[in-house]
């Protein structure tokens, strides 16, 4: 698809590669790593209890080690991704997932993930 921008709050982000993937199949929305990163400051910007790593084959690359997100949602901002022209606004309750099992216990996941840039 194309990813014409994505807003994280009132945050516009032009897209550098324009390309992503919605998985349909999951929960996981895939932006390249340039994309992503900038996704990824603004997250941490909002909320520094984030941990997060640029590293490609990470599988979880931002997580909090907390049980339940619930409690952070309404300090965590929107995501806008624009796909192929069309705008879609997901809530935090949408790209983060509560109550995942990691491997050191539970925690929240971030399910917007890196993919190379090429």
């Amino acid at each position: 698809m194309n990813l014409d921008s994505f807003k994280v709050g009132n945050k516009q982000h032009a897209s550098k590669t324009s390309y992503a993937i919605a998985d349909t199949g999951t929960s996981l929305l895939y932006m390249t790593q340039t994309d992503y990163m900038k996704f990824q400051n603004a997250l941490t910007s909002k909320l520094s209890s984030w941990e997060c790593s640029y590293v490609l084959s990470d599988s979880i690359p931002c997580y909090m080690d907390v049980f339940s997100c619930n409690s952070y949602y309404s300090n965590m901002p929107d995501l806008t991704v624009t796909l192929n022209g069309n705008s879609f606004t997901i809530p935090p309750e949408g790209y983060v997932l509560s109550g995942m099992s990691l491997e050191f216990g539970v925690g929240c996941v971030v399910a917007v993930v890196p993919i190379s840039d090429s």
